[in-house]
């Protein structure tokens, strides 16, 4: 790779570490919050796929509409997973070494 791209590419951050750094300040372990991390996206894309397409589709909502009501649940959907699933420090107090 040339050293240009090398250097684009450290200067774009990923979300997983500043979510974790920042946001929620976790010390849950990479190799069980990472891996529930990537689940949380998976099932959020989906969520935005079916809640947008049932608003937009059946429910007939104009499409500006239905994407701000999508994108506030889902960010709200986001949140909850991310605080109770991915980076929360108390299941891995739990879980023995």
């Amino acid at each position: 790779m040339p050293p240009l791209q090398r250097v684009r590419s450290r200067e774009r951050p990923s979300n997983y570490p500043l979510q974790r750094r920042h946001a929620f300040a976790s010390r849950a372990a990479h190799d069980r919050a990472l891996p529930r991390y990537l689940a949380s996206c998976i099932l959020a894309w989906l969520a935005n796929l079916l809640l947008f397409a049932v608003l937009h589709g059946p429910a007939g909502w104009p499409p500006a509409l239905a994407q701000a009501a999508t994108s506030s649940a889902v960010a709200a959907l986001n949140y909850l997973l991310y605080a109770r699933m991915v980076f929360d420090d108390t299941a891995d107090a739990q879980t023995p070494a």
